[in-house]
């Protein structure tokens, strides 16, 4: 099974949380674990919105925390329409989420990623694999 780390579980990971760090370390050999552009642009905007005497240290942690992922994974044609599919369905159900968490959403569904997220909002979304490694 392969994992995609939502913006909140990456960000822990940057933390050093011990218990993303530890799960991390129980992925398999045939296992592993993406981030998303999505994601990266969200830990940059953090990056930038951070007080100037955080930004060096939270970037090289940021830098780090991302290496440690198999790949970014770009924006494609199947996750634009999973993306569109995902939106509509939120739409006529009423359940909108931010259009972030859908194009996340949308990478771990065009690519069968679990998604691991602590936003319990994702359960929302039909289809989706989801996991919780803070809970």
């Amino acid at each position: 099974m392969d994992y995609l780390l939502d913006t909140n579980t990456l960000s822990a990971l940057i933390e050093t949380n011990q218990a993303i760090v530890s799960r991390i370390d129980r992925v398999g050999p045939a296992e592993y674990v993406y981030s998303s552009v999505i994601t990266e642009g969200e830990l940059l905007f953090g990056l930038v919105n951070a007080p100037s005497s955080r930004q060096a240290p939270l970037a090289v942690r940021i830098e780090i925390g991302l290496a440690a992922m198999a790949q970014i994974v770009p924006l494609t044609r199947p996750i634009a329409d999973a993306y569109s599919d995902i939106r509509y369905h939120l739409k006529v159900t009423g359940q909108l989420l931010p259009d972030n968490d859908i194009w996340i959403a949308a990478v771990a569904m065009a690519n069968g990623f679990t998604l691991v997220s602590h936003d319990a909002a994702f359960a929302r979304i039909p289809g989706l694999k989801l996991e919780d490694w803070l809970a």
